[in-house]
Parts: C-alpha cells; sequence; structure tokens
C-alpha cells in the first residue's frame, strides 16, 4: 500500500487532492501536513513513498537553525521557505523519498535549486487529470 505526503498549505487544495486520491488510488495512506516545521517532524518518524508539495510554506515553528544551504541561501529574499527547507532535510536522508513538486513557481533560478531530488514540477493551478497522471507515474515507477 503507498504511502503519500501532501504538504501544502492551502486547504482547499488540500481537501480536493486527498478526496480525489483516495477515489482514485483507493489503497494508498495519505497524510496531510501544512507547514515546514510539521512535514520534516513528521518525515523524521515515517517513510513515505512519495512526497507531494508546494515549495512556497510557512516554515511553521521557528526552525531557522535547522536550515540547509538551499534555505539558507534564500533566506533574505523569500517570505516562504517551507519547501526549501524541505528539501534540504530530504537530502540528508540516505535514501530520501521520491519528491514531485506541485507549485506556482516558474523562477527558473529557483527551480535550478530544488536540485535532483524533485522528480518533476506540476504547475499550479493544474488539472486533476494533469496532478493524477504525475502521482500515478511516479507510483509506477518504485
Amino acid at each position: 500500500m503507498p504511502q503519500l505526503l501532501f504538504i501544502d498549505d492551502e486547504p482547499y487544495n488540500l481537501e480536493l487532492a486527498i478526496n480525489i486520491l483516495q477515489e482514485v488510488i483507493a489503497d494508498c495512506t495519505i497524510t496531510v501536513t501544512e507547514t515546514a516545521h510539521d512535514s520534516i517532524q513528521w518525515l523524521s518518524e515515517h517513510k513515505p513513498d512519495l512526497v507531494i508539495m508546494d515549495i512556497f510554506l510557512p516554515l511553521g515553528q521557528r526552525i531557522e537553525d535547522s536550515l540547509g544551504p538551499r534555505a539558507k541561501e534564500y533566506n533574505d529574499t523569500l517570505r516562504h521557505l517551507g519547501g526549501i527547507a524541505i528539501l534540504d532535510f530530504l537530502d540528508k536522508q540516505s535514501n530520501p523519498p521520491k519528491v514531485l513538486t506541485h507549485t506556482a513557481c516558474t523562477d527558473f533560478e529557483l527551480l535550478e535549486v530544488l536540485g535532483d531530488i524533485v522528480h518533476d514540477r506540476i504547475p499550479k493551478p493544474a488539472s486533476v487529470e494533469v496532478l493524477l497522471e504525475a502521482i500515478q507515474k511516479e507510483l509506477v515507477q518504485q
């Protein structure tokens, strides 16, 4: 049974994604988090098969001391570094899960900073079909 972590701070996106994913991929477990702090805490204790995440997320509780190189590089210019902080955390794991970013970000330099850990980027807003196709593609490749 695949385990997914869906990270987004917009309640509408979360509700829509969960309802659709549970309907289409009935045998998966979906966990939802809304901040970098909550996501990192959850990821410290669990190993999902796939992480679907926005890049522009609130950090949550103060985690500045644990920011990695990507997040520190953008610390002065971005208000919501949550996604980058999560990617820095995942980079430290020996066998990180696959990551799909679901973001409206089109800034090439920022997308380049995301690195190889991100398997694919789903532009936001994306149709339900595009989101599901990307998720199913990654789950099949496991």
